[in-house]
């Protein structure tokens, strides 16, 4: 809300989200056979985007938030199976050892920054165009207004 982001306007954009998970819900031709996993991402992912970059996926071309998603799983899947992390953890010099550096620490460093390329590329677009004096659309760009304002 300190961001000009009034309940109504929250509101609002769960409800158009929503509308659209159901618009394409109905879409679907074969209603017995429905993966209810994409669909459903993809309207939280939609809810999150508005807010936070101004815009949101269209369900036949949401694949980066797919692609976001799988990534960061399998990089949670890979953190919790790694007993070189623990050790990391435990003896932090490990971390700079080449080789073992790489399987205590590194691995989850390289797909954690191929993960946040989603964010700094949509973040990129938000401001993509926005002057400080614009209205904010979204929170990126009310941000950016707001950090303008504290360094003057």
């Amino acid at each position: 809300r300190d961001f000009g982001m009034g309940k109504n306007l929250m509101e609002a954009q769960v409800r158009s989200s929503i509308a659209d998970y159901i618009a394409h819900l109905s879409s679907i031709e074969d209603k017995d056979n429905v993966d209810m996993r994409w669909p459903v991402q993809v309207m939280v992912a939609n809810i999150i985007n508005e807010t936070l970059f101004g815009y949101r996926y269209k369900n036949d071309e949401c694949q980066p938030v797919i692609n976001y998603v799988d990534d960061f799983a399998s990089m949670i899947d890979n953190l919790s199976d790694s007993k070189g992390m623990l050790l990391g953890l435990g003896f932090p010099f490990l971390n700079d050892l080449p080789i073992v550096g790489w399987y205590t620490f590194g691995r989850f460093k390289s797909e954690m920054d191929k993960i946040n390329e989603y964010i700094v590329d949509n973040v990129d677009r938000a401001l993509k165009g926005y002057k400080i004096d614009d209205e904010p659309t979204c929170f990126v760009q009310a941000y950016k207004q707001r950090m303008a304002q504290k360094n003057n």
